[in-house]
């Protein structure tokens, strides 16, 4: 009898094969917009017929997904574009769990389990149904995490220029992969890594100054938070900051509550914390306007 050892990425590819044939039916059922898909799918018709210039309406710079989403409907149709959308996810999930095996050394179920924390996210798994480009954009930013980690390991230069040339990719597709480069550099810089963090901060200056000075800035682009002149906005920047921290403390809470060992705290501290945490609840939404961010 035939017998096949298979490696932990050997099963995982295959895993992550199985979980997009059983999503797939569903992403064969859209016949909706989400969001903002309306002025993505009309883009990418644009870009069918020739027309290479971005909606007015057209937030994310978005090129590198209107080239992908063109040639994905050439072959299948622009109706097929939650398709492509569920590749790129599942291909997201398959990069960070070969991150978890291979760079934080998991075993298969912990990887399965700490990838799904991931995967089955509310705000990933609403990505994944249309055309956005939170998940286009995730694949940059998964894909230049493996070959940072690479670059750590190994310290082969080749790896963190490919770093920053995904980072350059990921522009075309949302402006926040500037984040690749300047979070680099913070890191290097707190390492006392001086020469690495240099050239990181350059990469992350060079991405910043082609975009506000060279990128054909859309209407909805000027608009957008990452202005100059939005830096002193003082109620904007709270409610964004207040916003994400909202969303990240939600999405983080399973995880926060797995970690503390309840049955050591003291009736004491838990009234202090309900309390404190009363307070700021009150304090922190008395000022926060989430229709300035909607």
């Amino acid at each position: 009898m035939l017998k096949i050892n298979l490696s932990d990425r050997d099963k995982w590819l295959l895993i992550c094969a199985l979980i997009f044939l059983l999503i797939l039916p569903l992403s064969l059922k859209i016949d909706f917009y989400q969001n903002d898909d309306w002025v993505y799918y009309k883009n990418v018709e644009y870009f069918l017929n020739g027309d290479f210039r971005l909606d007015p309406y057209l937030g994310p710079t978005f090129y590198v997904q209107g080239l992908m989403g063109m040639l994905f409907s050439k072959l299948f149709g622009l109706g097929r574009l939650p398709i492509l959308t569920l590749i790129v996810s599942v291909v997201n999930l398959f990069i960070l769990g070969v991150i978890l095996l291979k760079f934080f050394k998991k075993k298969l179920f912990d990887t399965l389990l700490l990838s799904f924390l991931y995967f089955f996210n509310p705000v990933q798994v609403y990505s994944m149904w249309g055309f956005m480009t939170d998940n286009y954009f995730m694949l940059c930013f998964f894909t230049a995490m493996y070959f940072f980690l690479e670059y750590e390991t190994f310290k082969k230069h080749k790896n963190i220029i490919f770093v920053y040339l995904i980072s350059a990719i990921g522009i075309f597709i949302r402006q926040t992969a500037m984040i690749i480069p300047l979070g680099i550099g913070i890191y290097y810089a707190l390492k006392k890594r001086h020469k690495e963090s240099y050239w990181a901060f350059v990469v992350f200056g060079l991405e910043f100054l082609y975009l506000h000075k060279l990128f054909p800035l859309t209407t909805a682009m000027k608009r957008a938070v990452l202005q100059y002149q939005h830096l002193t906005d003082t109620t904007l920047l709270y409610n964004l900051t207040y916003g994400i921290l909202l969303m990240t403390a939600a999405f983080l809470l399973p995880l926060i509550w797995s970690i503390i060992k309840v049955k050591n705290i003291k009736p004491v501290y838990w009234g202090v914390f309900i309390v404190l945490f009363l307070a700021f609840y009150m304090l922190l939404n008395k000022n926060f306007t989430p229709d300035d961010i909607s």
